[in-house]
């Protein structure tokens, strides 16, 4: 070989490979766009099923007599990962009932999907305390309203 000439073959084999390694730089740039994408997508995820809801939780319906007090419309709320706005306190045994559902209908979980609601924001759960005739307390039904924070906080 002569240097700058190449057999015809040689040269069309080397211009294919050049054509190939094109198109797949083209396919390998696509998909990190696409990675991309789809990062920003799950950041937002992140930040509205971490920082952008909360959950209120209101005094719906008492049968018997509420140990803890509880009235209807008596509410707390569990945002982020804490309870604020506690009133009259939180009673362990109504927390008891809604520790497993909480994490996940605040994560954007569907009350539809947990079991606990007709609504994708509105779900319901009961404080274990039987009442009467088994305790001298009553049972309170709590209704779980997920709300949407602007801005993340």
């Amino acid at each position: 070989m002569v240097y700058g000439l190449q057999r015809p073959e040689v040269r069309a084999a080397n211009e294919e490979g050049v054509r190939v390694l094109d198109s797949s730089l083209d396919v390998l740039g696509n998909f990190l766009r696409v990675g991309e994408a789809l990062l920003s997508y799950f950041r937002y995820l992140m930040w509205w099923c971490f920082l952008g809801s909360r959950v209120r939780v209101y005094v719906k319906e008492i049968r018997g007599r509420c140990a803890m007090g509880y009235g209807p419309g008596d509410h707390f709320t569990v945002e982020g990962f804490y309870i604020k706005e506690v009133g009259k306190g939180v009673c362990l045994h109504a927390l008891a009932s809604m520790l497993t559902l909480l994490p996940p209908f605040l994560k954007g979980v569907s009350a539809r999907t947990l079991g606990i609601g007709k609504e994708d924001d509105v779900g319901y759960v009961q404080c274990p305390d039987p009442g009467e005739p088994y305790t001298c307390g009553g049972t309170v039904v709590f209704e779980l309203r997920r709300e949407r924070l602007e801005g993340g906080s």
